[in-house]
């Protein structure tokens, strides 16, 4: 309930500060690094108070440090940021690539129009078995409950 009333409210703000769509000036690109960041700790946020079954394990959670954790820890931590990183590489690189072609008015550029798909579709197909081989290779061994069965 709890959380069904945070994500309704972050609904509700969401709704209510939308704007007519703004120019894509340097100061609007600048400005959207810190909303994006600032909605990724929301919905993190959001997501601890769906995970959790008390109130005060969420309290708990939010008084946490990530500087009063051991080596150990530590270790841990960065091994799971740099595996997340890796994992996201390939998103973030589209993401770069929508970016850089991109018209000035914010809409895409046309495709190209190649001669000869087969190089292109090759090197799709190459990079999709790559990624599935990673899938089958780096999967946790252990089986996990989705959240949804504990209710």
């Amino acid at each position: 309930v709890l959380w069904g009333l945070y994500h309704g409210l972050l609904l509700v703000a969401t709704r209510a500060r939308q704007a007519p769509r703004r120019s894509t000036s340097i100061v609007s690109t600048w400005l959207a690094i810190p909303q994006v960041l600032g909605m990724f700790l929301l919905t993190n946020l959001g997501w601890l108070l769906f995970r959790e079954t008390s109130l005060t394990a969420i309290v708990r959670d939010l008084t946490l440090s990530p500087f009063g954790g051991t080596a150990v820890d530590r270790q841990a931590a960065t091994y799971l940021f740099m595996l997340a990183l890796v994992y996201s590489l390939p998103l973030w690189i589209q993401s770069i690539w929508v970016e850089l072609h991109r018209a000035p008015d914010g809409d895409r550029l046309p495709s190209p129009v190649l001669h000869s798909p087969w190089p292109q579709l090759a090197l799709q197909g190459a990079a999709c078995g790559l990624a599935f081989a990673a899938i089958l290779v780096l999967r946790s061994r252990t089986s996990l409950d989705f959240i949804y069965f504990q209710f």
